[in-house]
């Protein structure tokens, strides 16, 4: 059994490489453990943080988010160029601040983390689009902006949901 150093992940989608190209079973000194020889070796698991990877998903899920919540503004029958102008603006602001998140929760504390920023993440994305959309969406009313941050925010989280769960199969 060939064995490494203890690897620890860094992001959610970053994967080990094990390099044997500089073992050999005729120079390595294993060890028995009950019975079973070991081979350890240290230095040899690196691993891969697929950086374009993580930014492709944030940008991609970023643009369906933005697209799917741009359409309900315009099915809630806002015309105004600065009302479509503004749910980007937000959108962009509130998505890339929630991703950081996400990030920096797994970070510091594996799956559990990243999971936990997301819940209150979502909470938090909630409550600044509705107060922003209450005070900034103006061709409305109030109540229409409250109404749609919360159905645009459901569909939007619930989409991404179903689509996150079949990519990740």
């Amino acid at each position: 059994v060939i064995v490494s150093e203890i690897v620890n992940k860094t992001l959610f989608e970053a994967y080990f490489v094990f390099d044997l190209s500089d073992f050999s079973i005729e120079t390595a000194t294993p060890t028995i453990i009950n019975g079973i020889t070991v081979y350890e070796l240290d230095n040899s698991v690196t691993e891969i943080i697929p950086v374009g990877k993580s930014i492709l998903q944030f940008v991609l899920t970023a643009l369906a988010t933005i697209l799917i919540e741009l359409f309900i503004l315009f099915v809630f029958r806002y015309k105004l160029f600065a009302s479509y102008k503004l749910i980007v603006i937000v959108n962009l602001v509130t998505q890339t601040l929630l991703y950081a998140s996400m990030v920096v929760g797994y970070l510091g504390a594996s799956l559990f983390g990243y999971l936990g920023v997301l819940i209150i993440g979502e909470i938090i994305v909630f409550a600044v689009e509705i107060i922003s959309y209450i005070k900034l969406l103006k061709e409305k009313t109030k109540s229409l902006a409250v109404s749609y941050a919360i159905l645009a925010n459901i569909i939007s989280l619930v989409i991404g949901l179903v689509l996150m769960s079949w990519l990740m199969v």
